[in-house]
């Protein structure tokens, strides 16, 4: 259980800190396969 707030902790830091390139294209393939398999 502590694991997962540490990856809440650092996904909320994530999405609100200016980001490298390669982290903004991690997020937008999770989103896009997050959003792919919530459509169906």
């Amino acid at each position: 259980m502590g694991t997962l707030f540490w990856v809440l902790v650092g996904a909320f830091i994530g999405w609100n800190f200016p980001q490298p390139w390669w982290a903004r294209y991690i997020q937008e393939k999770i989103v896009t396969i997050i959003r792919e398999k919530t459509k169906e």
